[in-house]
């Protein structure tokens, strides 16, 4: 359910990465909402992924999806001290990627109990 939560936070960032600046040059106001729009969804997107990702590491020594979600967030802050948007863009798509491997591997290890999976 996290991850589903995830893909979707990733997704809204991304849709905000597109849209906004379109927006904020028809309306000069959007400027300021962005900033701490921005914010916001970057802190929701870090809580979710961590929580998240920590959980399969933790269970199943996945680590994958861990290393996107952190490339991730490292090209996005990157993105954000250069003010270089395609960066962004590449970043959100690497969480997005990150979230759905994370999902597809905690459903393959639904059943792992029976096989000696310690925990």
């Amino acid at each position: 359910m996290k991850d589903k939560i995830g893909i979707w936070t990733s997704l809204i960032c991304l849709i905000h990465c597109l849209v906004f600046p379109l927006l904020a040059t028809i309306f000069p106001i959007f400027l300021q909402i962005d900033e701490g729009m921005e914010l916001f969804l970057l802190s929701m997107a870090f809580v979710i992924g961590g929580l998240s990702f920590m959980d399969n590491v933790i269970k199943h020594k996945y680590f994958t999806s861990l290393i996107l979600f952190f490339s991730g967030f490292l090209a996005i802050f990157g993105a954000i001290i250069h003010n270089y948007e395609p960066l962004h863009i590449i970043g959100l798509v690497i969480l997005i990627v990150a979230h759905y491997l994370n999902y597809k591997k905690i459903k393959q290890s639904d059943g792992c109990h029976p096989h000696g999976c310690k925990h």
